[in-house]
């Protein structure tokens, strides 16, 4: 569950999210899992755009945004 005072993800929702998501693709070898309401809506509008056919522009932008909220990912 999440924190209601900060949002943050507990670690058992964390590793059930990543183990559903890794039983829906076995290549998939991280999950990063963020309850920031900003990145998230940034997340789903570029999900959005994309299910519409839309050229996302400005993938350095989206690469600068997962960056920042997880600093140790590659």
């Amino acid at each position: 569950m999440t924190d209601q005072n900060n949002d943050e993800v507990t670690k058992d929702l964390e590793d059930k999210i990543a183990n559903e998501v890794k039983a829906e693709d076995t290549e998939i070898q991280k999950v990063y899992v963020s309850a920031n309401p900003d990145f998230v809506k940034q997340m789903k509008d570029y999900g959005e755009k994309i299910n519409q056919g839309q050229l996302v522009e400005g993938l350095e932008e989206f690469t600068d945004a997962v960056q920042r909220v997880f600093p140790d990912a590659h």
